[in-house]
């Protein structure tokens, strides 16, 4: 009988005790997920400063993408020549929070890295994609939208950069947001749609007590709630929003 007393009491304190444990590594991967976004932004930094103030042009070209022309900055001249997953190469790990170090093959989500195709690599974080040069790819499809006005040509220059998000936590690779897209109502993929309107679901994920953590342009790294995407300045024609989310 005493045995069972005390197993039953050891069960009582592991059911009170799991919670709080795991609320605790959620906050220690909370952490971690910044110092990865803090390292990301400075390799970018050095990328920018060795390419007279701009950000990498827009490419679907193997190993020409932004975390890719950012890995001799991180410690890996040879990272565009490992094979197509990421962690095939240890400098690159912080391209992927701890909170999603699982491989989706494709889409990511709030517990899984995306997968670039076409030997593309993989992470966790998407580019807010206004930072680089203007590309005419995008503008022909919808040039009411993508137009030269939105984005920041020049990166030293970029007007209130403490509000101006560079990379955060995300199921894709990079994106577009406006202040005026849609509230997606799944918090767990956001939206895939590769459309105006619903390019910041692709931020809008519950990775951290529904958040996610944020770069900005001025250096800084924090948390930012999932409202919150729409108060900041993605492009350099946004228009802080209030929103209601689920």
């Amino acid at each position: 009988v005493e045995l069972l007393v005390v197993i039953g009491i050891i069960a009582v304190l592991i059911a009170i005790l799991m919670p709080a444990l795991a609320g605790a590594r959620r906050a220690a991967n909370q952490v971690r997920c910044a110092s990865n976004l803090r390292q990301i932004e400075l390799a970018l930094g050095y990328y920018i400063k060795d390419n007279h103030d701009r950000t990498m042009r827009y490419s679907h070209g193997a190993g020409e993408y932004w975390h890719q022309l950012i890995g001799p900055f991180l410690g890996d001249a040879n990272y565009t020549i490992h094979s197509d997953i990421d962690a095939s190469s240890p400098n690159m790990s912080v391209l992927y929070c701890p909170e999603a170090t699982e491989l989706s093959g494709g889409w990511g989500s709030v517990n899984q890295a995306w997968e670039w195709f076409a030997g593309g690599g993989s992470g966790s974080y998407g580019l807010n994609l206004w930072v680089i040069p203007n590309d005419p790819i995008y503008r022909p499809s919808d040039p009411a939208y993508f137009t030269e006005g939105k984005y920041y040509s020049n990166f030293p220059t970029i007007p209130k950069s403490s509000e101006v998000p560079i990379i955060g936590d995300s199921p894709w690779v990079g994106s577009w947001p406006d202040n005026s897209d849609l509230v997606p109502t799944d918090m767990t993929i956001g939206f895939t749609a590769h459309a105006p309107g619903y390019f910041m679901g692709r931020y809008f994920i519950n990775r951290h007590h529904k958040g996610i953590n944020v770069a900005f342009a001025d250096g800084s790294c924090r948390w930012v709630g999932l409202a919150e995407l729409w108060m900041l300045r993605w492009n350099a024609a946004s228009k802080p929003t209030v929103v209601t989310v689920p």
